[in-house]
C-alpha cells in the first residue's frame, strides 16, 4: 500500500469509510484496477473498488449510498464501485447489487426515479474480471485478503468477462477516445500472455505485436498519458478496430 499514489489511496480510504456507514452488512472493500497494477494516470484513471456485503440492498439504501458517494466522485478520480453479496460469490452467473460509476453518476445526482440500478440486483459480466484483478494485485481496505474471500477465476472465465460485448465497442464511448483505443490491445494481450496489463502496457504490447499500428498506438499513449491532443483519422481507426476484433475473436492462444 505504501507504493500507491497518495491522493487516490486517500480517496479510496474515504470511500471505504462511507461504505461502512451506508452499505449494510459490509464484509470487505478492495481497491483494484490500474492504480494497483502500477498504471495510475492522474486525470485519466478511475478509482476501481469492489465491495462484498452480507446481503443485498433496498432501493432506499442504494439511493442513500449513491448520495454519499457523489461528493467523493472525481476528487481526484472518478469512482467506479460495485457491490456483490457473499452468496453471490458462489453463483456461476455473477450479480451486482449496487453499482456506481461515471456513466451513472448524473442519474444518481438527479435522483432519477427511472434509474434501473436502483431497482434491484442485476447480472454483471464484468464481475469475474474484478475478482481476478483484485486477487492478483488488489489492496484490502476492509476485511480479509482478496484470496481469502473472492473466488478464483480461470483464464476462460476471465476472457469471457473482458470480451463480453466487445464487438459493440466504440472509441467515442464516454468521451474516452485514447483510453478506448488502448483497451483493445490490452484485452488482446491477455490472450497471448495470460496476464492482466494496464492500458498503457497493453498499448505498448500492441506496438510490438502489430507494428503497422505502432504510430496510432503511440499517439493514443501520448494523449492518454501526457494529455497531448492527437489526431486519429477515421479510416485508420476503422482498420485498427477491425484488426483487433478479428484477433480477439480467435480466443485464447
Amino acid at each position: 500500500m505504501d507504493t500507491l499514489p497518495h491522493a487516490p489511496l486517500a480517496q479510496a480510504q474515504n470511500v471505504a469509510r462511507i461504505a461502512r456507514a451506508h452499505c449494510p452488512g459490509l464484509l470487505a472493500a478492495y481497491l483494484h484496477g490500474s492504480i494497483c497494477l502500477g498504471g495510475y494516470v492522474p486525470g485519466r484513471s478511475d478509482l476501481d473498488l469492489l465491495l462484498v456485503s452480507e446481503g443485498s440492498m433496498t432501493r432506499a439504501e442504494r439511493t442513500v449510498f449513491a448520495d454519499a458517494l457523489l461528493p467523493l466522485h472525481g476528487a481526484p478520480c472518478p469512482v467506479e464501485l460495485s457491490v456483490v453479496t457473499r452468496a453471490g460469490l458462489l453463483r456461476p452467473q455473477p450479480v451486482c447489487c449496487f453499482h456506481f460509476s461515471q456513466m451513472w453518476a448524473g442519474r444518481y445526482a438527479a435522483h432519477d426515479a427511472d434509474n434501473p440500478l436502483l431497482a434491484g440486483d442485476f447480472p454483471d459480466g464484468d464481475i469475474p474480471a474484478y475478482y481476478r484483478v483484485a486477487r492478483q494485485s488488489g489492496v484490502t481496505l476492509l476485511g480479509p485478503k482478496p484470496a481469502e474471500l473472492l473466488p478464483e477465476v480461470g483464464d476462460e472465465v476471465f476472457w469471457r468477462s473482458i470480451t463480453d460485448g466487445i464487438e459493440d465497442c466504440s472509441f467515442e464511448d464516454y468521451g474516452l477516445f485514447a483510453s478506448n483505443i488502448l483497451t483493445l490491445p490490452r484485452i488482446l494481450s491477455f490472450a497471448h500472455l495470460r496476464r492482466v496489463l494496464t492500458k498503457a502496457q497493453g498499448g505498448r504490447w500492441g506496438m510490438d505485436a502489430f507494428p503497422e499500428y505502432a504510430d496510432l498506438l503511440r499517439r493514443a499513449l501520448a494523449e492518454y498519458e501526457g494529455g497531448q491532443a492527437q489526431t486519429f483519422p477515421l479510416e485508420e481507426l476503422s482498420a485498427f478496430r477491425a484488426k483487433m476484433l478479428e484477433e480477439i475473436a480467435k480466443g485464447l492462444r
